[in-house]
């Protein structure tokens, strides 16, 4: 078999999240590079590892789960970076515009559940771009509630959640998404989901619907073996797999300009020298049997070039110590892989500066 990994770039990825790690001192990690044109996959690492020589040896002892790859067989609730697909929705739907103003209260009252901005701030008067450059949690919710549960869930469902992406790789897991169908929902999900809480994904879920606004609103099936040799000596050539159209090429345009000023103005550190960048910090709560704990889990997702996208990726990290946020953490992470891979790929600059 022949993968679609580009050893460089996984070399530098893996070596970049162990340094993550040892920076935030978080409990483990996952960093994704994906080609956004195709969705193979071009660098993939979790931590902590294990050495390939000890697998048959940790197969039959308590270590068995490090086999695992959490990336593609792990779930948990993305957070606020899926606040750029209920935008991108409520965009295609025709609920809102660039244009559209909103009037930010800072509390949302639903079910008697109170939904508050993560600073507990109140911005009053702002359009889609405030409320990713300030990842307001009370307008992305209202928007979801103004778009309606059926077509919400519809759309979040051609996305990608609540079933498996479909890649080359063993064990992988389907996440959570509950719907009005089930006995359990309630408007507080519709809420909630908007935002990326009260739902479970796999890293290569989010970095895959995340993709779909980078690749002009088409989903791609991500895969990682390239081409392999039959029993009989003929190659066969894996092509890329258009999953679904998710949002019209109008709509993941102008989500993308929107998402860059955005990114400009709430993560500058993003930013690569000579590159446009797209992308999406999330701080999300961290549960241990159903108790919340103190601790996070922290996600950027980003593409570049962001007016023609060529690569996109995800830097994701359990429990930071060094803080509890999203930007000091994984933004860094993120520059940095994706200035090597702009270097290693031959990706052409798009910017000044």
């Amino acid at each position: 078999m022949v993968l679609t990994l580009d050893l460089n770039l996984q070399t530098y990825v893996e070596t970049r999240l162990a340094q993550a790690i040892q920076d935030t001192r978080a409990t483990s990690g996952t960093i994704i590079v994906m080609e956004t044109k195709t969705g193979a996959i071009l660098a993939s690492a979790s931590w902590p590892g294990y050495d390939p020589n000890r697998a048959i040896e940790l197969a039959s002892k308590s270590g068995a789960g490090l086999l695992r790859d959490p990336a593609v067989s792990e779930v948990y609730e993305p957070g606020s970076v899926l606040k750029v697909l209920t935008i991108a929705a409520a965009l295609e739907l025709g609920q809102v515009t660039t244009r559209t103003i909103f009037t930010d209260t800072g509390r949302l009252v639903i079910n008697n559940k109170r939904i508050y901005n993560s600073d507990r701030g109140r911005y009053g008067r702002v359009d889609i771009e405030d409320i990713l450059a300030n990842s307001l949690n009370v307008l992305t919710a209202q928007i979801a509630l103004d778009i309606g549960e059926k077509a919400f869930y519809e759309r979040f469902k051609l996305f990608g959640f609540g079933h498996r992406t479909g890649i080359d790789l063993g064990n992988e897991a389907a996440g959570t998404l509950r719907t009005p169908t089930d006995p359990e929902w309630s408007r507080t999900d519709l809420a909630t989901n908007s935002y990326g809480q009260g739902m479970t994904a796999t890293p290569y879920q989010v970095i895959n619907a995340i993709n779909a606004i980078a690749n002009d609103g088409v989903l791609m099936q991500p895969y990682i073996v390239q081409q392999w040799r039959e029993a009989d000596g003929e190659v066969v050539q894996k092509q890329p797999v258009q999953v679904a159209r998710v949002v019209s090429v109008e709509t993941a345009r102008t989500l993308r300009e929107v998402m860059t000023a955005a990114t400009r103005r709430g993560t500058p550190r993003a930013f690569v020298k000579g590159y446009t960048v797209a992308g999406k910090p999330s701080t999300a709560d961290w549960y241990l049997r159903g108790v919340k704990q103190e601790t996070t889990i922290v996600t950027y997702v980003g593409f570049l070039p962001a007016d023609q996208p060529q690569i996109t990726i995800l830097v994701k990290l359990d429990q930071p110590r060094s803080s509890k946020w999203a930007g000091p953490t994984t933004v860094p992470v993120f520059h940095d892989v994706a200035e090597r891979a702009c270097q290693i790929l031959g990706i052409a600059p798009n910017a000044a500066k």
